[in-house]
């Protein structure tokens, strides 16, 4: 057995991978391994199930059940379509006068009980904007 990443021949078996095939650890630089990896594709089918379960704000966990894709592989999906988003908002001119608004609020610690983070939303009730 030789190191993929390395080439180094210094490698001893380290276990099992979820579906039963041998696992490898190169002594050198400590990569993990299996001799003949198998990509599996996510098909577009499952894709779309997934777009489908964001837009309906199930957390990740629950998608990760629901559709059995690795918890690495949907943080990365997500990321990925975050990025794609534009972020400029843009916002029509209202005429002057009354405006109705539906406010809320939102919180939560970051790292620490110290580090309370604060958001708001303001929605025009008649346009639906932010």
């Amino acid at each position: 057995m030789i190191c993929l990443k390395c080439g180094s021949s210094n490698v001893v078996k380290n276990g099992f991978i979820r579906n039963g095939k041998q696992k490898h650890q190169c002594n050198d630089c400590y990569c993990q391994f299996v001799e003949n990896p198998q990509s599996n594709k996510i098909s577009p089918k499952l894709i779309n199930l997934i777009d489908n379960l964001l837009l309906e704000k199930l957390p990740l966990a629950g998608i990760r059940r629901v559709t059995g894709v690795s918890k690495s592989w949907l943080q990365n999906y997500v990321n990925q379509k975050y990025e794609e988003i534009s972020k400029k908002v843009e916002v029509t001119e209202k005429p002057k006068g009354p405006l109705t608004i539906q406010c809320d609020e939102m919180w939560s610690f970051v790292l620490s009980k110290k580090n309370k983070q604060w958001i708001w939303l303001a929605l025009d009730v008649d346009t639906k904007e932010i």
